[in-house]
């Protein structure tokens, strides 16, 4: 029983990685799981560009689906509390839930529906109830997915935290092969916001592998190269985290494009430049301002996901950093800012106020409806 996980690059390639060797071993079972909804759909896209279909022998769902349908469901009735409750679905948490509440409980896991008073696991809980479930069947869970599976791939491992770390350790340890890929730089999201595994969000799941003695192959070759940005682009991002290899694009120097990869936008041109290039306009949240008419997306969701042109309206400490790496960013923050720079297949417009006076920047320059110094020929 062993795994690999492959420590990639923003760009590599890495879920399109994943969808071939589910392919390539698809005379067996194999499951293709990630923690978000928009990430799953993506490993069907691919899946249908390499093979046309979906084969009957590739399951692709979200992980907390992946939880509830194949590890609760099954053996609920080991559980006395769940023995004779249908679960209804899953509570989404943004925080931690039932706090000071016991293992053994049903409180502990879950939470009646107002209006049908149907059970709901909460999804901060779903690991940990598959491992109780799992501890008070002598190991029925885990051995019931090593005979249903004979590979198990997770993408985009960065976002596992609390106990579905520990539950992946634990199929580690009985599933014949599990196939991981991820980049910690790329954690915007996480499974559960808890206690449990708390320094595995910034340290990543390499770590994690390391400190438990994980049979587990860290594989740091593969998915090191980015096909995605041109290399100025990866090179800003890669500043980010200067204490991490640095990537590598392979995006020919030469390669034909007509704009200055990044480039500055005033406010008062933003819909100008966005009409002319059809730029994704990418937002910290909601609360961003923008333009009206303006159709934004958040840094955070775009999460594999490619672009011609970005369109970056940074918070006022990323526009501080992108001028002076010096200045300090939460972890949450470098993580966003970095899939946002890194969507970008040709260009990175960077919003700055009107009032900007760029200083000594060589590179970057205000691009200017009508400016055709900003082309390239």
């Amino acid at each position: 029983m062993s795994g690999v996980f492959y420590d990639a690059a923003a760009g590599s390639g890495k879920t399109t990685y994943l969808a071939r060797l589910a392919v390539e071993h698809r005379n067996g079972h194999v499951l293709l799981t990630t923690f978000t909804d928009a990430n799953s759909d993506e490993l069907n896209r691919v899946l249908l560009n390499e093979v046309g279909s979906i084969p009957d022998t590739i399951d692709v769902m979200p992980w907390y689906t992946f939880l509830l349908n194949e590890c609760i469901r099954p053996f609920q009735g080991a559980f006395g509390a769940l023995a004779n409750e249908p679960i209804a679905g899953i509570d989404l948490v943004s925080t931690a839930s039932a706090l000071r509440t016991r293992k053994t409980e049903l409180r502990h896991y879950a939470c009646r529906h107002n209006g049908d008073n149907k059970i709901k696991i909460f999804s901060d809980k779903l690991a940990e109830l598959a491992l109780y479930i799992n501890e008070i069947t002598n190991g029925d869970v885990i051995d019931r997915l090593s005979r249903l599976y004979t590979m198990i791939c997770i993408d985009e491992i960065q976002d596992m935290s609390g106990y579905d770390l520990d539950l992946i350790a634990n199929m580690l340890c009985e599933i014949s092969d599990m196939r991981f890929a991820g980049d910690q730089r790329q954690a915007t999201f996480h499974t559960a916001n808890v206690a449990k595994n708390k320094s595995y969000r910034k340290s990543g799941f390499g770590k994690y592998i390391k400190d438990k003695r994980l049979n587990c192959t860290v594989d740091v070759d593969t998915l090191r190269f980015c096909h995605r940005c041109p290399q100025i682009i990866v090179d800003l991002a890669d500043a980010l985290y200067p204490e991490l290899p640095s990537t590598i694009s392979t995006r020919d120097k030469s390669e034909a494009t007509s704009q200055q990869p990044i480039k500055l936008v005033r406010v008062s041109d933003v819909v100008s430049y966005s009409n002319r290039y059809g730029a994704v306009s990418l937002v910290y949240d909601r609360r961003t301002k923008t333009p009206p008419g303006i159709q934004t997306n958040n840094m955070g969701a775009v999460k594999g996901l490619s672009f011609d042109n970005v369109l970056l309206f940074p918070t006022s400490n990323m526009r501080n950093w992108l001028f002076d790496h010096s200045t300090n960013l939460s972890e949450a923050t470098k993580a966003k800012l970095y899939v946002a720079v890194t969507r970008a297949r040709s260009s990175l417009a960077i919003v700055v106020p009107d009032d900007f006076q760029p200083q000594a920047l060589d590179a970057w320059h205000i691009w200017m409806p009508g400016d055709i110094n900003m082309e390239k020929s």
